[in-house]
């Protein structure tokens, strides 16, 4: 037989402590609801729960995993998850302490690299990342047991990068994000490039 693999406990504690990490890297706080890795089912509980996360932190935008992902479970359930979960913390009905909040703009992002089509990911919404690119790469790095990360988002910025210059005809922007919106834009007029 081959090397033991970690058990779950173990691979939730690794996770858990890159994530912190990375967080830590890149200046923002860190939450945790006490899912298992790989190990949650999709449950009206989980939703109400997650619901009254986002009511009691009052987000102006939600990111989340794009879905349905065929790859990752984890990915698939949270996707689902935070859908109803902003569903749910409109929805003056819902029992919580805190009030409802107003629909949040919410982003998603492509995890599962580099087969992020089998997702059906089809972006809308570019953000150049050049100038926080290398804080990026670091937070990246401090994910120790998946190593093919930085190779895997380094390859995505650079590809979504290319896309966004051709959209803009900036040759400026070296790395960028891509995402998917869950609602429409609306405004007062076309929504023109602001270079």
């Amino acid at each position: 037989m081959g090397d033991a693999q970690p058990s779950l406990d173990e691979v939730r504690a690794i996770r858990r402590e890159e994530a912190t990490n990375a967080a830590t890297i890149l200046g923002a706080g860190i939450d945790f609801l006490g899912w298992n890795d790989l190990s949650f089912d999709y449950s009206v509980e989980l939703v109400r729960q997650l619901a009254d996360f986002i009511r009691a932190f009052a987000p102006d935008a939600l990111l989340s995993h794009h879905g349905p992902d065929p790859v990752s479970m984890d990915h698939d359930r949270t996707w689902q998850l935070v859908v109803n979960a902003v569903q749910a913390a409109t929805a003056p009905g819902l029992e919580s302490d805190y009030a409802a909040v107003p629909r949040l703009p919410l982003f998603f992002f492509e995890a599962t690299n580099p087969l992020t089509e089998l997702e059906g990911f089809n972006p809308d919404f570019y953000v150049d990342i050049t100038d926080t690119w290398d804080v990026k790469l670091q937070a990246l790095q401090a994910y120790h047991a998946q190593p093919f990360l930085v190779a895997s988002y380094t390859d995505v910025a650079w590809r979504r990068a290319a896309q966004a210059r051709f959209i803009t005809d900036s040759s400026t922007i070296e790395y960028a994000e891509a995402f998917e919106r869950m609602w429409p834009w609306v405004g007062q007029c076309l929504p023109m490039h602001v270079l």
